[in-house]
């Protein structure tokens, strides 16, 4: 998406505890997300979120990844990550993450789960 979205921070507040994220794009459309992650990747914050509601273009099972930055009044602005070759480091950076917390958590490494290495976020297990 080549939107920018600004946080609604009413609606994010009600939410918070599900982890549901409304954020309304440039066109002034709210569409909720679930807040699946923010990493920090060479400097930069990184917010992976996944589409509660349906949306053209994206499947059910994929995430959708904005850099946050700041506008001018310092409020959090997502914007889209237009090179794809960052977009996949950024992928990758939290495959690995989330592949060295469910290790973690399991004791064990992420030998013959996921080949994605969510550890079962995606609904794989």
């Amino acid at each position: 998406m080549a939107e920018e979205f600004e946080k609604n921070e009413n609606l994010e507040a009600e939410f918070e505890e599900e982890d549901i994220v409304e954020l309304v794009d440039d066109e002034g459309n709210a569409i909720k997300f679930c807040h699946v992650a923010t990493i920090d990747y060479e400097g930069n914050w990184y917010v992976f979120f996944s589409p509660i509601e349906e949306m053209e273009g994206v499947d059910s099972d994929e995430v959708i990844i904005f850099r946050l930055d700041s506008d001018e009044e310092g409020n959090d602005v997502f914007s889209p990550i237009e090179d794809e070759e960052l977009l996949q480091k950024v992928y990758d950076e939290y495959v690995r993450i989330m592949s060295e917390e469910y290790a973690d958590e399991e004791g064990k490494d992420n030998e013959g789960g996921c080949e994605s290495g969510c550890g079962g976020c995606c609904g794989c297990q």
